[in-house]
C-alpha cells in the first residue's frame, strides 16, 4: 500500500517518522527493471504500462520489482521500494535548483 512504503521511507530517513509528515510526500506504483527503467503500473493487475524514464541506476539486485515509487517533496529525492518484501530497491536525489 502507498501509505506503508512512505513509511518505509520516512523510518529510512531518520529512523522514525515522528519528525516527518505523510503530507511531504507522494507515492505511485511503478514497474521498475533492473536496468532502472520505469513503466506505468497498476497494483490492482500488475500490469505494466508506458515507459515513464529511466532513474539512471540499476535496482540493488538487478532485478524487475513491481514497487511504489515514494517522492520526498522536501528534498526531490526518489524511492523505490518493492510492492512485496518493503525493501528499498533504488534510490535517486535530485539536485537542488538554486534560485
Amino acid at each position: 500500500m502507498p501509505d506503508t512504503a512512505v513509511s518505509i521511507v520516512m523510518e529510512y530517513k531518520d529512523g522514525s517518522t515522528e519528525s516527518q509528515s505523510p503530507n511531504d510526500f507522494v507515492a505511485r506504483f511503478v514497474y521498475v527493471k533492473g536496468n532502472g527503467s520505469i513503466f506505468e503500473s497498476d497494483p490492482n493487475s500488475n500490469s505494466v504500462g508506458r515507459y515513464l524514464g529511466s532513474a539512471g541506476d540499476s535496482t540493488i539486485t538487478t532485478g524487475n520489482h513491481f514497487a511504489w515509487e515514494v517522492l520526498d517533496k522536501k528534498d526531490t529525492s526518489l524511492y523505490y521500494i518493492d510492492s512485496i518484501t518493503g525493501d528499498i530497491i533504488m534510490q535517486k536525489n535530485f539536485p537542488r535548483s538554486h534560485p
